[in-house]
């Protein structure tokens, strides 16, 4: 049986889809916002940083601002 959850990176955004890096992977995955957000959510993945630290989470579920607006969609 697997490990749960699956450590995946978000590498960024590339027009209306955001790029995930999985392991066992050799390109990124990409999967458009509503897939993305069940993700944020979901047990079975853990987002982490390139130190291998929790980077994402629920908290992260809604951009509010314009500043974080254009902060996730470069």
């Amino acid at each position: 049986m697997k490990k749960l959850p699956v450590e995946v990176r978000l590498i960024g955004r590339k027009n209306k889809y955001y790029q995930i890096e999985f392991p066992n992977v050799a390109v990124p995955v990409e999967v458009n916002e509503e897939l993305y957000k069940k993700m944020l959510e979901s047990p079975v993945f853990k987002f982490i940083a390139s130190n291998g630290r929790a980077s994402i989470g629920k908290r992260h579920k809604t951009i509010k601002s314009r500043k974080q607006k254009r902060l996730y969609s470069s």
